[in-house]
């Protein structure tokens, strides 16, 4: 007996990277396929088969999930057994190039969704950025993002710029985890493990490097060292806390011992948990 196709509509983001939109209908074959074979996300995808609150059950004829349900079928069977027909179709070359163009960076577009974090390499040197909308219709630069270092966050939703998918590259992710990973279209899997323990540097960190900054009373926090400055004590590091977290103190002189080193990965492993620290946090308080 043929399995029953299934169709969910995306109640909110999934953070999978599956470039899916929030009020959509996609059929359960056109979901899994999004993964790429990516076993970590097709876990977490199962997971959310079962929560309405991320992926709520409709019917097969909706509009937009039937035709998401059987396009691989038409895929499947077109040209089986025959030629394609020409008669009465329009030939690939005839179509108007700035469509053309469109739909290929739909397909280049994959990789990137609203809410990730990557690097804009237009910016030299290279910047971190959030994208915040995707404008299919602007088809050069189709992907807007707000930059998340000190002076994008200063300028904030004025500060924000479009880019075109060439300019700019996903975060590097696979230091995180400790077997190899499998990429996919979407990105590369990342485990929510805790990563082993680091020792702080034994010597003092270079100038530019990227460390999490740990006090007393205070989350770790990442910084970027800076040159020291005259009257630097011995033994400590100038440091710049990144955001706005650091307000007016946002450059500290800080002993080396409270210094840990940052690795690619760091952030994003972090934020693949910190949903669930909140629910838990959140069952705690009712």
């Amino acid at each position: 007996a043929q399995a029953e196709e299934r169709c969910f509509r995306v109640k909110r983001h999934l953070h999978l990277g599956l470039n899916l939109r929030v009020g959509t209908a996609y059929s359960e074959e056109s979901l899994r396929s999004r993964c790429g074979g990516d076993r970590s996300k097709l876990a977490a995808l199962k997971k959310m088969f079962g929560d309405s609150s991320y992926l709520e059950r409709v019917e097969v004829k909706e509009s937009g999930c039937q035709e998401a349900a059987s396009s691989s079928g038409r895929q499947a069977g077109a040209g089986k057994g025959r030629r394609p027909s020409t008669t009465g179709a329009t030939p690939k070359r005839d179509e108007a190039p700035r469509e053309r163009k469109r739909k290929e960076q739909q397909v280049d577009d994959v990789a990137f969704c609203e809410g990730q974090v990557v690097w804009d390499i237009a910016a030299k040197p290279p910047r971190p950025a959030k994208i915040v909308d995707h404008d299919t219709e602007r088809v050069d630069a189709p992907w807007k993002v707000r930059f998340l270092d000190k002076a994008g966050a200063k300028a904030g939703a004025d500060g924000e710029v479009y880019r075109s998918v060439d300019q700019l590259k996903a975060v590097d992710l696979s230091i995180v985890r400790d077997g190899p990973l499998t990429p996919s279209r979407g990105g590369v899997s990342v485990s929510t493990a805790r990563p082993e323990v680091r020792a702080p540097p034994e010597a003092l960190p270079a100038e530019g490097r990227v460390v999490w900054v740990v006090e007393r009373g205070m989350i770790p926090w990442p910084g970027q060292v800076l040159p020291p400055a005259p009257a630097t004590p011995s033994g400590q590091v100038r440091v710049r806390l990144l955001g706005e977290a650091g307000g007016a103190e946002a450059v500290r002189e800080l002993p080396a011992d409270s210094l840990v080193p940052f690795v690619k990965g760091d952030a994003r492993a972090l934020a693949l948990v910190a949903e669930e620290a909140e629910e838990a946090e959140e069952a705690e308080e009712a």
